[in-house]
């Protein structure tokens, strides 16, 4: 029988989360605001069932979602007026690849040889007792610059 939901993660106490806290801090699982605060890095302590099926149609998915995110970065005229805005809004950071970007040959956006890392995240939805599943995978966020926090994962253990 299919589960219908993952089960809610069991409260942590004071004391456990003292002790997770130490263990980040003494391991180096950390990361900074860029200033002087220090936190633990976001953790499981426990791994979270993902149903086979599931991540089977999410891999299967995964090179349609790549192949739009490829065509999306090579429309040029779609990418400069949808992010205009954008680019006024945020100068530092959006503002100078658009600059960037404008500044590019067309021959340089849609011919050019490009490797693409992308990540997709996703969350499972309860469905309807009709879903073989019981769950059907949501996509909540694609990423295609970030890696977010790789660098500690040989500490994670």
């Amino acid at each position: 029988m299919a589960s219908t939901a993952v089960d809610a993660q069991p409260l942590i106490d004071d004391d456990l989360l003292q002790q997770i806290n130490t263990w980040c801090g003494v391991h180096g699982l950390m990361y900074s605001d860029g200033g002087i605060k220090w936190n633990a890095a976001p953790l499981s302590l426990t791994p979270l069932p993902y149903p086979t099926g599931a991540f089977a149609f999410v891999r299967q998915m995964q090179p349609v979602w790549n192949y739009l995110m490829d065509s999306i970065a090579r429309n040029r005229s779609f990418l400069l007026s949808e992010l205009k805005n954008v680019a006024a809004s945020d100068e530092e950071f959006t503002g100078t690849l658009y600059k960037l970007f404008r500044a590019l040959p067309e021959s340089q956006v849609r011919g050019a040889w490009a490797l693409g890392v992308f990540r997709s995240d996703y969350m499972l939805s309860p469905s309807s007792s009709a879903e073989p599943l019981g769950f059907v995978p949501m996509q909540v966020e694609i990423n295609t610059i970030a890696s977010g926090l790789g660098c500690l994962s040989t500490k994670a253990g």
